[in-house]
């Protein structure tokens, strides 16, 4: 019986041995996979902030752009109103030298009837008014 026991002892000790030995493995295993998790977590926190970063970043860019847009629109909208109004300023100066020219033809064309006029009487009544007609052709 004791080679029996001692066969026992010997396996039970083999057994113990291997679960020590495997037990071991396991806990170096466990340390690498908690190692692993720490850099991950650590890597998940680094994102984040990266990520929240990032994000900070852009809303600031969507304001600068909208800013920016916002500047620009009111800057076109003023030139518009100031061609708009410059454009009003030369319609009424045209519709101004219009009627200028147009009462400059009726002066001319009255002044041209009125010389006409002139002529044909010096031609009917030769030699008579020729002095103060040619002075009023003059004052024109």
């Amino acid at each position: 019986m004791a080679s029996f026991e001692f066969k026992f002892k010997m396996q039970v000790s083999d057994r113990v041995s291997s679960l020590v030995l495997e037990n071991e493995k396991l806990d170096k295993k466990l340390a690498k996979a908690r190692r692993a998790l720490d850099d991950t977590s650590k890597e998940k926190v680094r994102l984040e902030m990266d990520t929240e970063k990032a994000k900070a970043e852009c809303r600031q860019i969507k304001q600068r752009l909208k800013e920016q847009a916002k500047a620009e629109c009111r800057e076109i909208k003023q030139r518009f109103q100031e061609k708009e109004d410059e454009i009003s300023r030369l319609e009424t100066q045209n519709t101004d030298l219009r009627k200028k020219l147009e009462d400059e033809t009726l002066k001319r064309i009255d002044l041209q009837n009125k010389l006409l006029t002139m002529q044909e009487e010096k031609e009917r009544k030769p030699g008579r008014g020729i002095k103060r007609k040619q002075l009023d052709i003059e004052a024109l």
